[in-house]
């Protein structure tokens, strides 16, 4: 079945400003979001704090800005088996989002080569 990537993307200064109530229930859902979809789900992590990311471009190594204030940027993922697009973007649709967006991108899945005789 193919396999979608559903990359959260979320303003990190609107989430750390909201009240504790606010971010446990959002934590809450996405648990119940987890639950929900054993069926498809395949893995699904959150990121740490964009302060740690690292650009490597062109083998040169560069700490990432900090996002500004109310720019989503990614914060955590979500692998989905599904039908097709249409179902990866319903599914995408059902992810608790109060701070973002959710981008659904389609992943080449590769099969291992066998590994040569020795």
């Amino acid at each position: 079945m193919p396999q979608f990537v559903l990359l959260v993307h979320e303003d990190e200064a609107a989430w750390a400003s909201a009240e504790q109530k606010v971010r446990d229930r959002i934590v809450q859902q996405h648990y119940e979001f987890s639950a929900a979809h054993k069926g498809v789900l395949v893995d699904g992590n959150e990121f740490q704090a964009t302060a740690v990311s690292i650009d490597v471009r062109g083998g040169k190594v560069t700490p990432s800005p900090a996002p500004a204030p109310g720019v989503a940027v990614p914060c955590g993922y979500f692998l989905v088996e599904a039908e097709d697009i249409d179902h990866a973007v319903r599914i995408a649709q059902q992810i608790p989002m109060e701070f973002g967006h959710v981008q659904v991108r389609p992943v080449q899945v590769w099969e291992p080569r066998d590994a040569p005789a020795v």
